[in-house]
């Protein structure tokens, strides 16, 4: 009798993947610092949302990071929001984008970490 199912092998297989793969998957702490140095990109489309800055690459960089939580990249949205606020510290709405991605969406509910890091932005 031939089994219903044909070889259990790429069950297996499958199924050691789906135990292995969490041990190697990990996000940034929510709020942490960039890790590495951010790009501008010019293919994210033209949204721009003029904010109290006269630094013109501090406002290219929130203009990114609103695109990027609109593209629930939250992660990436905080990196470019922090560079906001790195090239003009006294861009407040710099930080409201940092807390704005730190908070909750339709795809991750806010934890507790992200609670104290979207208060201090």
């Amino acid at each position: 009798m031939k089994p219903i199912l044909g070889s259990p092998l790429p069950y297996l297989a499958a199924l050691a993947l789906l135990v292995v793969t969490p041990a190697f998957a990990h996000d940034a702490a929510p709020g942490a610092a960039p890790t590495s140095t951010v790009a501008l990109d010019p293919g994210l489309g033209s949204l721009h949302h003029p904010v109290s800055t006269r630094d013109r690459q501090a406002q290219a960089y929130f203009d990114q990071g609103l695109k990027l939580v609109f593209a629930f990249n939250h992660e990436a949205a905080i990196q470019s929001f922090a560079r906001a606020a790195e090239l003009d510290p006294s861009l407040a709405m710099a930080h409201w984008g940092i807390a704005l991605s730190l908070g909750p969406n339709i795809n991750r509910p806010m934890d507790a970490n992200a609670h104290k890091a979207a208060y201090e932005a």
